[in-house]
């Protein structure tokens, strides 16, 4: 009909890069309330802690890390946890999932592939739901080993559910001695960075390499200390200035290079600003601004390869060259790294040697 409001037009690059840098303006609204909320969830999180009489600063996690080349270390990390497992489940059920151990059942299911970042989800998901009804078996509560989901059995939510269960089961993770850069370590790392980038509130248990933990010379395993409780410690509200003020400067509209890339070390407000970024340009009506989770499947995000302004978080965790070559030719494409050791570790891979991609640490 001719009285139909017609559809706007879209924005050109250049408008979205006006309108996000007059967003992320400094000290403006976007700022403070970004700075507000992450004093209200650290204050909220560290009284719920309190009120369970933990100590602090608070350990969502212990880590149980041994030395692959000492048969002697190995047997005493794999016997504290063990012993750790004995005593959370005089308080309530223990989730262990074995990522090795699913792998193998994955590839006598008859699915084809690797085990993947999502076949670990729906068996966490559908562990965490079966503990509704569990109870103590005479002294402890029992232990509930994760099953392989298969494709034919899968449902349509890839969300981890956390049912309101009496029981809290508390979480275990057991990772093998297979290479750390091989497919069954992208699924769990990427499993991990979701779980402690999200609110999933529940403690975590993890025996793990020593090799993994450290991660000195690659970008590593960066949940380690995300889940250690390093971002619990006293709110530094200039690094989170800092984020937003870094995120500006990588949209500069005079940058004639594509990919830019930023630098911010864990718990500096990376993964929290994208998210209320996104939140305020859905509100505002701005789709032309996208985001793409790197701790999760980019298959469910290609929807954001249409931006003309493409935001990734967990950068570290993608195939790069890909996804520029999948977004639109005249798209402007962010990426956030935790360190500059992970940046030269990564962007080597890709088609952008140094000097070809624009830097902001």
């Amino acid at each position: 009909m001719s009285g139909d409001p017609k559809p706007p037009e879209p924005r050109s690059t250049i408008d979205v890069l006006s309108l996000l840098r007059n967003t992320l303006f400094p000290d403006g609204p976007f700022e403070q309330g970004l700075l507000h909320s992450f004093k209200e969830a650290q204050s909220n999180l560290l009284f719920v802690r309190s009120q369970a009489g933990e100590s602090l600063p608070i350990r969502y996690q212990q880590i149980f890390a041994y030395n692959t080349d000492s048969e002697v270390n190995t047997k005493l990390m794999q016997e504290l946890f063990y012993q750790k497992v004995e005593i959370i489940r005089s308080e309530r059920p223990v989730i262990l999932l074995d990522v090795q151990k699913l792998a193998k059942e994955k590839m006598k299911s008859g699915d084809h592939g690797s085990i993947t970042h999502n076949d670990l989800i729906y068996s966490l998901s559908e562990s965490l739901a079966s503990c509704v009804n569990l109870k103590k078996e005479e002294e402890l509560y029992p232990i509930v080993k994760p099953r392989y989901i298969s494709d034919g059995e899968k449902k349509l939510s890839k969300k981890i559910s956390i049912p309101n269960d009496p029981t809290n089961a508390e979480l275990a993770f057991i990772w093998g001695d297979t290479d750390s850069s091989g497919p069954e370590f992208k699924a769990f790392d990427s499993l991990m960075l979701l779980l402690s980038d999200g609110n999933f509130q529940r403690k975590t248990n993890v025996l793990v390499p020593e090799t993994i933990v450290k991660a000195e010379n690659r970008y590593g395993s960066p949940w380690v200390g995300k889940f250690s409780g390093e971002q619990l410690e006293e709110l530094d509200s200039e690094n989170i200035s800092q984020t937003v003020a870094k995120t500006r400067r990588s949209l500069n509209p005079s940058d004639k290079n594509i990919v830019r890339v930023v630098v911010r070390p864990f718990g500096t407000g990376k993964t929290r600003m994208l998210t209320e970024l996104k939140g305020k340009l859905g509100q505002e009506g701005i789709p032309e601004a996208t985001f793409i989770n790197g701790a999760q499947a980019v298959d469910e995000q290609r929807q954001a390869f249409d931006g003309n302004v493409v935001f990734v978080d967990e950068a570290v965790n993608l195939d790069l060259t890909e996804l520029v070559r999948q977004v639109k030719k005249e798209s402007i494409i962010v990426l956030f790294f935790p360190t500059r050791e992970s940046v030269n570790q990564k962007m080597p891979e890709t088609q952008w040697p140094s000097g070809s991609y624009s830097l902001i640490e």
